[in-house]
């Protein structure tokens, strides 16, 4: 099992290197299966990184100012989905 400190190199090592995948959590999932975990092909196996574990990772890595989005939109989006989130979290939902 991959622990999570790995997922996150290699996450930042592939937003590094591969700077379209900051925009596109399915095709950075895609990539790093095929990279990391040599996963091409439906159904998906056990011994693959869980793509949840891949898109925290670059979450937390977002979060830190690390690796950001370069599409506008996709900022934008991520930001409101972040407020949201944390209204949520401290209770202040709005209605």
């Amino acid at each position: 099992m991959t622990t999570m400190r790995t997922v996150e190199k290699h996450v930042a090592e592939l937003l590094e290197t591969h700077v379209h995948l900051r925009n596109s959590d399915h095709d950075l999932i895609t990539v790093y299966w095929r990279s990391f975990d040599n996963y091409d092909a439906p159904p998906i196996p056990k011994a693959v990184t869980p793509a949840s574990s891949i898109i925290r990772a670059r979450a937390r890595l977002q979060h830190k100012g690390h690796f950001v989005p370069t599409n506008a939109k996709v900022r934008k989006q991520r930001r409101i989905k972040q407020e949201k989130m944390y209204n949520y979290a401290i209770g202040n939902i709005e209605q």
